[in-house]
């Protein structure tokens, strides 16, 4: 399990196979020791990268990159990092759901990840909790972003218009007062010519 040296690299399947194959819970513990490596920690701009990897994949659509929360594919992505980088087990399948029943049918998934009342489990419980404290604080970073950049696009969208108001509002007022002081004539013929330009521009050549 732990040790100076590196052990080779072994597909979750083919572990659980042979994990699965010894008969008593002390050759299951010895097979566990004498083939899984576990990584007590990953250095925080790995983490840090890891993380925002996830939350790209699992809470922002990819056509319009608007906030699209999956959490159920969150959840499975962040425990396929787990195996991924605190063991020397490697995933097969591009989507891990396989994977992931194997490990909970055997009972592995709660000797990595969960632990028990005697036994703590085998990834460090400290870094399980950092990631997922920083995991919860770069998912309200990107809420938070989010909602301000919104924020700020709604407050100039406001503005422009009271501005617009403000501009157009009394060239409004200069124009009708203009044409209140027109004759029924000069109307009239202002009318005509509109008609005449209007016919011209939808004319088929």
């Amino acid at each position: 399990m732990k040790g100076t040296l590196i052990m080779e690299k072994i597909t979750i399947k083919n572990f659980i196979d042979e994990f699965n194959k010894r008969g008593t819970e002390s050759l299951k513990d010895q097979y566990i020791k004498d083939n899984l490596e576990i990584i007590p920690y990953v250095p925080f701009i790995k983490k840090d990268a890891l993380i925002g990897n996830l939350l790209k994949t699992t809470m922002i659509d990819k056509e319009t990159g608007n906030i699209k929360v999956n959490s159920s594919a969150e959840y499975l992505l962040m425990t396929r990092i787990f195996i991924e980088n605190y063991t020397n087990l490697t995933v097969e399948t591009e989507g891990f759901f396989e994977e992931y029943d194997e490990l909970k049918k055997s009972g592995l998934f709660d000797i990595l990840l969960i632990g028990n009342d005697v036994t703590a489990p085998l990834i460090p419980y400290e870094e399980i909790a950092e990631f997922k404290h920083l995991l919860s604080i770069k998912k309200s970073d990107i809420l938070q972003n989010k909602y301000e950049i919104h924020s700020f696009i709604t407050e100039q969208v406001e503005r422009f218009k009271t501005l617009g108001e403000a501009t157009l509002t009394p060239l409004v007022d200069a124009v009708s007062k203009k044409l209140d002081s027109l004759s029924d004539d000069d109307l009239r013929k202002i009318l005509d010519d509109y008609k005449l330009k209007t016919t011209a521009n939808f004319k088929e050549v």
